[in-house]
């Protein structure tokens, strides 16, 4: 049977070590809200130049190798509000752009995203994304019926990783997010897919 890390050992020497090897997880699942100190220590708070946790509203959800859709660890995103020049964010979100009634429209979310694979291995990374209304029945996933798409690609230069523990420890690179939200009266459903390239 191959592993996690022998597919990451094959990956690394066929593309080049200085490539470094990426880590795709999937972030899907009916959330659950928590809190950042309730997943990370103070020390890991610390570590990651995390000065304010308590202003995040963060969510727990399974965390799932995509290709076989088991899960491998857990995931949690904590976002807040960033704003963006021009636009004014009001109750339901921006004021235009609204696709669903009473829904969120155009934001930005300044996310700390955390993948907990057990065992200590930890990567804590942060990263400004995109969140945007989907056109109701136009790709929307079925049920749950996704509300919006969202995402974040980095700049492939830098470092999205905040905090990396246990056998990703020392590691650095980009983390990029494309993924769809389901917001409705049950709270957050995640299906959103990642690539760490660390």
């Amino acid at each position: 049977m191959i592993n996690r890390k022998s597919i990451i050992a094959l990956s690394t020497f066929l593309i080049g070590s200085q490539a470094g090897a990426a880590e795709v997880v999937q972030f899907l699942g009916q959330s659950v809200p928590t809190q950042m100190n309730a997943v990370l220590t103070p020390a890991q708070i610390t570590a990651a130049g995390i000065a304010n946790p308590d202003d995040y509203a963060c969510f727990q959800m399974d965390m799932r190798d995509p290709a076989s859709g088991n899960v491998i660890g857990f995931g949690v995103d904590c976002l807040i509000f960033h704003d963006v020049p021009g636009q004014i964010v009001n109750g339901n979100g921006l004021a235009n752009g609204k696709a669903f009634p009473n829904l969120a429209g155009d934001v930005a979310v300044e996310a700390v995203s955390i993948f907990d694979f057990g065992e200590g291995d930890v990567i804590v990374t942060s990263g400004l994304t995109s969140v945007r209304p989907l056109l109701e029945e136009f790709g929307d996933g079925g049920a749950p019926a996704r509300t919006h798409i969202s995402g974040s690609i980095p700049d492939p230069s830098a470092s999205s990783v905040l905090l990396a523990e246990g056998e990703f420890s020392g590691s650095q690179g980009p983390a990029r997010v494309s993924g769809a939200l389901a917001i409705n009266s049950a709270g957050l459903f995640f299906d959103c897919l990642w690539i760490l390239d660390i």
